[in-house]
């Protein structure tokens, strides 16, 4: 288990616990064992591994869920929770966020400024939105896992946080003529690799900084001229196959996606919007070699050109169109299609569900936010389903998002590791 999925149960604490109970069950002492942490009651329970669980009841113990049973069971426990006509799922998880690179920072100590004003804040909304997993993409190092660790250790409250650090990009690539970067950060957000030996030498670096996966940009679509090579790519990847890192490849076109999964690439952090999967046989590829890929469909949206001021194209909306037909056919071919929004400025999370809506019905949406949003992060043994022994994190909606996805907007608790970290109730 990686350290991003601790519960926050000291080692130390546990072999005590353990052994207390061994001393009281040796001298005979009949002392009761403590209380669980949290019992929810009359709920409607959606594991998220496609059963429902109704007017049922979840015991939460240590960090971690103890049971789930139908009923109410007859025990005590220090927090009760009354969820009639509420929903208890799975903490969501969003494959695809960008953080610390929306700042525009130019310079160290612009980036602390912006992180000192709105990183709580902004860690905090995704807790609100029940959101207690991300995946942060491309962003600064060592800026980004410093956040990672206070968010393990309690100092910042905010969702399990996995990140790459900077990506690996062509040279005047995208997503760096057009951004709007400074200097300072292009350099921290991006490596501009042209030969495989400098890209080898970056692998190493991110590697020995712990990052929890590299990224990989090949976009023709912004600048075709600017295109990483066949050999740099196959240096990164089995350059961080070698340091036991998985890579996640950028990659808008049909094309360039079965290429980079030519190569080995373990992710795909975009659904293409060029070229129809269907027409390659790429679903197929991509199932037979146990590749996930992240929706990210937002961008493409009316929701998105609105909040810009701009109109969307014909050709945007068929865009739009390709990618949603892609993710359908994906869905049916049996690839892993996980949550994922790219973060889109001023747009919330809701803006990829809705879209999501037009092809895949609500509890392909709640498994692509919860279940494949794990596997995607290779995180099921932790969390992604509501099950015996997983670690407690959930949310509580007013509603029933299987019948009504739109409900999936109305969390009122969140519970992170066994913690309320959210409650609307108050």
């Amino acid at each position: 288990m990686s350290k991003a999925m601790s519960t926050g149960q000291p080692i130390l604490s546990g072999i005590l616990v353990a052994a207390c109970f061994c001393w009281s069950s040796c001298s005979g002492d009949q002392t009761p064992s403590p209380k669980p942490d949290i019992l929810i009651t009359n709920a409607r329970i959606v594991t998220g591994a496609g059963t429902t669980v109704d007017s049922a009841s979840m015991v939460i113990t240590g960090g971690r869920i103890a049971s789930i049973s139908p009923g109410q069971p007859s025990v005590d426990a220090l927090v009760e929770i009354d969820a009639a006509g509420m929903t208890v799922m799975p903490g969501l998880t969003d494959t695809h966020v960008h953080m610390l690179g929306s700042s525009r920072a130019d310079s160290a100590a612009a980036l602390d400024r912006w992180m000192e004003e709105n990183l709580a804040t902004l860690l905090r909304a995704y807790l609100a939105s029940g959101f207690t997993t991300i995946m942060v993409l491309g962003d600064y190092i060592p800026a980004i896992l410093e956040v990672r660790q206070r968010v393990e250790d309690g100092e910042l409250v905010g969702p399990r946080l996995l990140a790459t650090g900077p990506g690996f990009t062509a040279p005047d690539d995208w997503p760096l003529p057009i951004k709007g970067y400074s200097s300072w950060s292009r350099a921290q957000g991006m490596f501009e690799v042209a030969d495989p030996g400098t890209a080898r030498t970056n692998v190493r670096q991110l590697a020995n900084a712990d990052v929890d996966a590299l990224k990989v940009v090949i976009d023709r679509t912004m600048v075709p001229e600017a295109l990483l090579s066949n050999d740099v790519l196959a240096a990164i990847i089995d350059g961080a196959h070698a340091a036991g890192v998985p890579v996640v490849v950028h990659a808008e076109t049909v094309e360039d996606m079965l290429n980079a999964v030519n190569h080995g690439a373990d992710r795909l952090v975009h659904t293409p919007h060029t070229g129809s999967i269907a027409d390659a046989s790429g679903a197929r590829i991509l199932r037979d070699a146990g590749v996930p890929i992240s929706t990210t469909v937002s961008f493409s949206s009316v929701e998105w050109y609105q909040s810009i001021g701009r109109e969307r194209t014909a050709d945007q909306a068929a865009q739009h169109a390709q990618i949603l037909e892609n993710i359908r056919h994906l869905w049916d071919e049996g690839v892993t299609v996980a949550f994922g929004t790219d973060s889109p400025p001023g747009l919330d999370y809701m803006t990829e569900v809705r879209a999501l809506s037009t092809v895949l019905s609500p509890e392909e949406i709640i498994s692509a936010l919860t279940s494949n949003a794990a596997a995607f992060l290779e995180l099921s043994d932790d969390i992604g389903t509501l099950e015996a022994g997983k670690i407690a994190d959930l949310l509580i909606v007013d509603g029933d998002p299987l019948s009504d996805i739109s409900d999936l907007a109305n969390v009122e608790i969140v519970i992170k590791g066994g913690d309320v970290v959210v409650d609307n109730r108050r």
